[in-house]
């Protein structure tokens, strides 16, 4: 298992040459996420995982206020980007997550999983435990036509 220290710009350039691109990563995005979170101090603590022929992106900030620190990207929940993947990655960055919140002693993790639900029951019968909020991101492509 691979594992490099790197920040978010780092992984934009990677994810470039792969032929992946993401708003979340331009610099003006990240700008503003710094300016409307004036309060916070961030530390990008970003990291790839790489395994065989599987890739791992994890664009991560710690995010400290007074009191608290959370885990997040720039303030918005941080995500995984995943090329191949196979169950020891996924195994790894368990145990990557697990020590960074225990050396930071961190209060929050705020984690973005993409999971389609396609009745509303399902909310119901998943396990709460660990979760604070739920929550569903839309996006449009503006380059599409209305007709």
């Amino acid at each position: 298992m691979n594992y490099q220290k790197t920040n978010y710009l780092a992984i934009k350039e990677k994810l470039k040459k792969l032929k992946y691109e993401n708003i979340i990563f331009e610099k003006n995005y990240v700008n503003y996420l710094k300016e409307y979170n004036l309060k916070s101090n961030f530390l990008d603590i970003s990291f790839i995982l790489e395994h065989k022929n599987s890739f791992l992106f994890c664009p991560l900030t710690i995010d400290s206020t007074k009191n608290k620190k959370d885990l997040n990207f720039f303030g918005e929940p941080f995500f995984l980007i995943i090329f191949n993947k196979n169950i020891e990655i996924f195994n790894f960055f368990e145990k990557k997550i697990k020590k960074i919140i225990e050396v930071n002693k961190i209060n929050n993790v705020n984690f973005l999983f993409k999971k389609p639900i396609q009745k509303l029951e399902y909310l119901n019968n998943i396990k709460k435990e660990g979760i604070y909020k739920i929550s569903i991101k839309k996006k449009i492509n503006l380059n599409l036509s209305i007709d």
